[in-house]
């Protein structure tokens, strides 16, 4: 291992150790996009078990990413003049409201493919404002 290797591995985590309010951050960002993974794999086996149809796996892709694909960029504007950290919880709130209702509607047995879609689309929406 180089000089140069060593001294980045030395400093690449000094903040999580030196920062309380970073260490709280980091973790929470860690659980949050780790549920996020996982809630966007289960929506596609979800969506695949409803329909059998690669397409609407495809058309689900679209509801996820295509709010932030297309104002994504808008949503840094709009993070730049507001309070980060109240529209952080604000966005996180509404992710967990709507994991919550994606999980009750299927462990109930009522969840049709169009409610997957529009919760995908909310959820994707409100990445417009978590993301940047």
């Amino acid at each position: 291992m180089s000089l140069a290797t060593s001294i980045a591995h030395g400093r690449t985590f000094t903040s999580l150790r030196k920062h309380r309010n970073y260490r709280l951050y980091f973790t929470g960002q860690v659980i949050s996009i780790s549920g996020t993974f996982v809630q966007n794999v289960a929506q596609a086996w979800l969506v695949l078990e409803l329909t059998h149809s690669p397409t609407a796996v495809g058309i689900l892709a679209t509801c996820q990413f295509g709010p932030f694909a297309l104002l994504g960029l808008f949503g840094g504007v709009v993070i730049d003049r507001r309070d980060v950290r109240h529209i952080l919880m604000v966005t996180q709130t509404c992710s967990m409201i709507f994991a919550i209702i994606l999980g009750v509607l299927t462990l109930s047995h009522v969840v049709t493919v169009w409610q997957v879609f529009v919760l995908a689309a909310l959820n994707g929406s409100v990445s417009i404002l978590d993301s940047p």
